[in-house]
């Protein structure tokens, strides 16, 4: 099967990374992926369109439909009913625009992969007493993290921030270390440490953007072998969150819980366990099943915008 694969970005954005680079690279032989490639779409068995990607892309979206070809739309961030194109399979592994958003009904869900290499470290000594948070995500979003650096505060530990150490939100601050993000490193970088901070501070109920982020964090911090707090948005709980915390308090009072290291490791043992469910040989043959259905017709759900 021939796939046409046009991507919102590169290995660098960890969307396109976790949810199109890896997948297609991880596929059977059988399967032949061209990605970001314009006249690949002319041969394709089946296109698939990861995200808002660049212009010339998305415009052509009806007219593939229109020639025949089979089209899918894999959406992992929220986007508005009429950004849905007409004729078009849609994927997302946002089980929030599933449960709460009419315009994808007939979506499927699939899952995406871990953010961890295939020898990636793991944790497997926890130190006796709690002594540093990490955080790590994009420099946009540090602001998500301000409750866990007042806890931290409160209680005299301190917090790592993994992102862009350029852009400081904290700058000065005694108690925050600012490392870069850098695929090479992040995951030492994040085992180094005690218990992965995952919080999130939406707006209000209609704060769409922050309610329907997926589970990527909490997969990637769960296989490194990391105890995890975050805050109960929808795919954290589906995920299996234990330990959840949105106020200042509630995060001093998660973070007292796993003072002491069995009960880190405990959180940590359980988590692994659960994070299989974005391992290859989990995440894959659900892509390859999907894949081959749609291009054998067996797929009937489609956008009719």
């Amino acid at each position: 099967m021939k796939i046409a694969w046009y991507t919102a970005g590169g290995h660098s954005r960890a969307s396109s990374r976790l949810r199109a680079w890896w997948i297609g690279e991880r596929l059977p032989p059988e399967f032949s992926v061209t990605f970001n490639s314009g006249p690949a779409a002319r041969v394709a068995d089946l296109i698939v369109v990861q995200k808002v990607c660049r212009d010339d892309v998305m415009s052509q979206l009806g007219a593939w439909v229109d020639a025949g070809k089979t089209v899918v739309w894999d959406v992992d961030d929220w986007v508005e009913s009429a950004a849905i194109p007409r004729g078009v399979h849609v994927t997302t592994g946002m089980k929030y625009l599933l449960d709460r958003y009419a315009g994808f009904r007939s979506a499927t869900y699939l899952p995406g992969l871990a953010d961890v290499s295939p020898n990636h470290p793991v944790k497997t000594t926890h130190a006796a007493t709690l002594g540093r948070v990490v955080w790590y995500g994009d420099e946009l979003n540090q602001r998500h993290a301000a409750a866990v650096r007042e806890a931290c505060g409160k209680l005299g530990l301190s917090l790592r921030m993994i992102t862009n150490p350029t852009r400081p939100l904290w700058p000065g601050c005694r108690t925050v270390e600012y490392r870069r993000w850098d695929l090479a490193t992040v995951d030492q970088d994040i085992i180094d440490c005690d218990v992965v901070a995952c919080p999130f501070m939406p707006s209000g109920p209609n704060d769409h953007w922050t309610l329907c982020k997926g589970e990527n964090k909490l997969a990637k911090a769960w296989s490194l072998g990391m105890p995890v707090i975050g805050t109960a948005i929808r795919s954290y709980e589906a995920y299996g969150l234990r330990h959840q915390a949105t106020t200042v308090e509630e995060w001093s009072n998660a973070l007292v819980r796993l003072w002491h290291a069995r009960d880190r490791e405990e959180d940590a043992a359980i988590g692994r366990e659960l994070a299989r469910a974005s391992s290859p040989p989990v995440v894959i043959p659900q892509w390859v099943d999907y894949f081959t259905r749609v291009a054998n017709g067996q797929v009937s759900g489609v956008s009719e915008r």
